[in-house]
């Protein structure tokens, strides 16, 4: 959903029917109805978007393999209307599919469509030591870098500190000049 950016459960809604009607190569008949309306520029509801998505998975016979979805910055902070968001989570578990959600936001209670979900807390600081073992290692790879920083230890371990700090533990592409 992409950190710090407020999104509808009507987009989200929107872009899990599309992957799915291109992983299907089918369209569902409420989606089709929508096309061939006269309304067909106007957004579909998320009551009909849901529908559509159910329709697809009512007809997915699952011989083949079974649907993942993986619903990543899944954060309350993100969503414009949480309860419409639990929404498209129901949709997705009553069909069965198997549900991945990742989340910087702690969920306060599982959901009762949830049943024995498998939780697992890992925290960004998790990701801190390897981190600075990455930014280490390519100080080390770069002639300018370890040239500059190799006649201060204390400032290399500085900057690897403070690079590892400022990721909040994530994986960024940080252009540094040196």
């Amino acid at each position: 959903m992409g950190l710090g950016k407020v999104q509808s459960a009507e987009d989200v809604a929107r872009s899990l029917l599309k992957q799915l009607c291109i992983g299907q190569r089918k369209i569902p008949r409420e989606l089709d109805r929508h096309l061939q309306s006269k309304e067909q520029t106007s957004t579909m509801s998320l009551k009909t978007l849901l529908k559509a998505i159910q329709e697809l998975g009512d007809s997915y016979d699952g011989t083949t393999s079974p649907i993942y979805i993986l619903l990543d910055a899944w954060d309350t902070g993100n969503m414009d209307d949480q309860s419409k968001f639990y929404e498209i989570e129901e949709t997705i578990v009553l069909l069965g599919w198997r549900l991945f959600i990742t989340s910087r936001s702690a969920p306060s209670y599982l959901r009762p469509y949830m049943g024995d979900a498998l939780i697992f807390d890992i925290q960004a600081d998790h990701n801190r030591t390897d981190i600075k073992t990455y930014v280490q290692d390519r100080i080390s790879n770069n002639k300018s870098a370890f040239k500059l920083l190799a006649m201060d230890e204390s400032l290399q371990q500085a900057v690897v500190d403070r690079i590892a700090e400022s990721s909040q533990g994530l994986s960024v592409r940080l252009p540094i000049l040196f």
